[in-house]
């Protein structure tokens, strides 16, 4: 079977919401796209196909892929405060385990977290593993500009490993980003804030406190993490085995670069999605006996 873990659920109240709330501003492509621009980079983006469900659906069947796993994208929940984050996050987990219940031989869905209150995460933890039957969660590579492993989120991630439940990492934009040009918020924030996410996991000893639970990476490149390795090879003085056992991450690249299974199998297949367009890209790599 192949499974796409790296795609998105697009829903137009949540989108609708966003644009009125940070008052972004739209830009029409001559591809189809709507870009939602914030200093004067793309913030947000659709197209008409995003929700087309039965379309989706047959896409997939084009591409030889059989089930795709749903997340909420950037900025996920995190611009709002409060009850409105809690609402919000429980309306999309909502929303996006009805996708999956009509059809759940070709969908699985993760849900996202109000982690502006800690409570209320640890209640709608219980509720995706529960009435929802999501299958993990997505957790940004930062929180409303906060670090994945500050202090006050060590509750949440103490439950996620005690339910052994799946975390997928997708890149937020890098806190602080002011006003920007040749939409590098998007083309190396995102690698950035992955890389710097998966570093403050493995420095703070988030994946060592615990060890239960896989972790994803999205959207991040080989270069970072492999630099990433050096350093933390040299200063903790552990073997590469053992640092590829804490990162315990699926890796995938830029187009033009790709982060392979070495004990994968002969024949193995990647798939992910253009940083931009979130239009899928797939590579099969086949490796010859020796």
């Amino acid at each position: 079977m192949k499974i796409d873990i790296h795609a998105h659920i697009v829903e137009r109240r949540y989108v609708d919401a966003l644009v009125k709330d940070l008052a972004l501003e739209p830009q029409q492509t001559p591809s189809g796209q709507t870009l939602y621009r914030r200093n004067g980079y793309t913030f947000l983006w659709e197209r008409p196909d995003m929700y087309d469900i039965d379309a989706r659906l047959r896409k997939m069947d084009a591409q030889g892929v059989d089930m795709r796993v749903l997340s909420l994208s950037t900025p996920n929940v995190y611009e709002w405060q409060g009850a409105r984050q809690v609402d919000m996050a429980r309306y999309m987990n909502d929303a996006t385990a009805a996708l999956v219940r009509s059809h759940p031989d070709r969908f699985a869905g993760l849900g996202s977290l109000p982690l502006d209150d800690i409570e209320a995460s640890l209640a709608e933890l219980d509720r995706i593993v529960g009435d929802l039957e999501l299958a993990g969660v997505m957790i940004g590579s930062n929180i409303g500009g906060l670090p994945v492993n500050d202090a006050r989120f060590e509750p949440v991630w103490a439950k996620i490993d005690a339910l052994r439940l799946p975390v997928f990492e997708h890149p937020m934009f890098p806190p602080h980003t002011g006003k920007e040009e040749f939409e590098m918020p998007l083309r190396i924030g995102f690698v950035f804030d992955t890389t710097a996410a998966a570093a403050r996991l493995i420095y703070s000893g988030v994946f060592e406190r615990y060890p239960h639970f896989p972790y994803i990476l999205a959207h991040t490149t080989e270069n970072g993490i492999a630099k990433e390795r050096r350093a933390y090879l040299r200063t903790n003085h552990i073997t590469l085995r053992q640092f590829q056992e804490r990162l315990r991450a699926v890796v995938t690249s830029e187009p033009n670069e790709v982060a392979l299974d070495a004990g994968g199998g002969q024949t193995q297949v990647y798939v992910e999605d253009c940083q931009v367009c979130c239009r899928p890209w797939q590579v099969t790599v086949r490796y010859l006996p020796d």
